[in-house]
């Protein structure tokens, strides 16, 4: 079923794969379950012709945003690490407000992939191997 605010947004720029699996990072905190985003917008809105809805993105989940050629994707990639400054709203990391952050440490933390990505000949999974190898780091499950 499509919600009200999915029919709002369709076709007004990216729309994110499995909307309503994304979201919320669960924390335990003094034995209750408490649901935390990651990364989530607010009100964004690019060079006033890009309005995005809100959107809150789980740690450890593969999120998907796709939508047709000149919609906004790369262009929200870059708003989430800061590569660009948005007209109005917001983009919160581990919710704290990107514009007050070291935009080098944010940009370290928040990895933007190019379209035109350079890919080993392996799988997908074997590439994000090799990947996390070069950084030192485990690579996730």
């Amino acid at each position: 079923m499509i919600t009200q605010q999915e029919k709002r947004y369709k076709g007004a720029g990216p729309s994110v794969a499995a909307r309503r699996h994304i979201g919320y990072d669960r924390q335990r905190k003094g034995g209750d379950v408490r649901m935390e985003p990651i990364l989530q917008t607010k009100g964004l809105v690019f060079q006033d012709m890009i309005h995005y809805p809100d959107l809150a993105f789980q740690q450890g989940r593969t999120t998907f945003i796709t939508g047709p050629s000149g919609c906004g994707k790369s262009t929200l990639l870059h708003l989430m690490n800061a590569s660009l400054e948005p007209s109005t709203g917001w983009v919160f990391y581990d919710g704290k407000n990107i514009a007050a952050l070291d935009t080098m440490a944010l940009r370290r933390e928040v990895l933007l992939i190019r379209q035109a990505a350079y890919l080993f000949d392996q799988s997908i999974r074997e590439n994000f191997a090799e990947y996390h190898t070069y950084r030192d780091e485990p690579a996730p499950g």
